[in-house]
């Protein structure tokens, strides 16, 4: 075992041994390589495998098998055959792929909120609008409630539709969309399977959707943020803490609330509990029954970091629909 491979040496000699036994096990030619792929948030590398005359080409990452190569947990041979059995496997999808039409996107496509300063690269190649400085817009093709696909300039193009389109087709999905709005007792209650938590500040409310995949697209929702402003805020505004990808917490401001100690808290969460894939933003938001805006120094609106939405010729969620 060289302790000094890199990643990409790794795959190289994985891809090979991977291709000796899916030959060997199917009897037919497969093309295997190794393949960076952009996620939310992070770069990823995956071993790719292909049977010579079939479409569909399924893929593994390989990340954290590197590591546990690394670390001598399995070697070079017991990866390769563990994968080899993963890629037969998922040869035949247990999904239809679709057809990409105007038609079927208008169906599946939603909206995703992801941190745009860590998903740079990713949206150089995929139609998006901001509604913050920090927080980006994207598009997701849902395939089925497990599998799902970001939708790229590309795939527009093969949808005969503009980013525009597309994303306008993803906001009238959100509004059909049920959310939910939960105090945080409850939800840690139902974590634990233990009665609503009493020692839990009442007036905290956990915001995703139903799935709590990606759930954080609550933020595009303004009858549910407008909800929860009127319930909770009692006509006040209302403060928004990014808790991750998945949902964001939501109370009201208090005169005892210090902005820069919440930072701390968000950022410390952040570092201590939250996956690089799944982390969505350090800031602190505030909620004004209209828009979203980054809270400064002080909860006065003033001093706020107001952001309008740059979509080139229409407007979206917060910022419009």
């Amino acid at each position: 075992m060289d302790y000094n491979k890199t990643i990409e040496v790794f795959g190289a000699d994985l891809s090979s041994e991977i291709k000796q036994r899916l030959e060997q096990k199917l009897g037919e030619e497969v093309s295997v390589e190794v393949v960076e792929k952009i996620k939310t948030n992070v770069k990823t590398h995956a071993v790719t495998a292909r049977v010579d005359g079939e479409s569909v080409a399924p893929s593994v990452d390989i990340d954290d098998l590197f590591i546990k190569y690394k670390h001598g947990y399995a070697s070079l041979e017991e990866i390769a055959e563990q994968l080899s059995e993963s890629l037969i496997h998922f040869r035949k999808p247990e999904f239809e792929m679709p057809v990409l039409t105007a038609e079927e996107a208008k169906k599946h496509v939603i909206l995703n909120v992801v941190n745009a300063d860590r998903n740079q690269e990713l949206l150089s190649n995929v139609p998006h609008y901001k509604i913050t400085d920090d927080l980006a817009v994207i598009c997701r093709w849902m395939v089925s409630e497990e599998a799902s696909f970001v939708v790229t300039k590309q795939i527009c193009q093969e949808l005969e539709m503009t980013g525009d389109e597309v994303l306008q087709a993803g906001q009238d999905n959100i509004n059909k969309m049920p959310f939910k709005v939960e105090a945080i007792g409850n939800v840690l209650a139902g974590m634990l399977g233990e009665n609503p938590v009493s020692d839990v500040d009442p007036g905290i409310y956990v915001l995703t959707n139903e799935s709590t995949i990606n759930g954080s697209n609550v933020l595009l929702s303004r009858d549910t943020l407008n909800r929860v402003h009127s319930e909770l805020g009692d006509g006040s505004d209302i403060i928004i803490i990014p808790s991750s990808r998945h949902e964001v917490l939501a109370l009201k401001i208090t005169d005892q609330m210090d902005p820069d100690s919440l930072r701390e808290i968000i950022k410390s969460v952040n570092e201590a509990t939250v996956s690089d894939a799944d982390y969505l933003s350090d800031s602190l938001y505030r909620y004004d029954g209209n828009k979203l805006t980054i809270v400064g120094d002080s909860f006065t609106p003033e001093v706020e970091q107001s952001v309008g939405d740059d979509s080139p010729s229409m407007s979206f969620g917060i910022g419009g629909l």
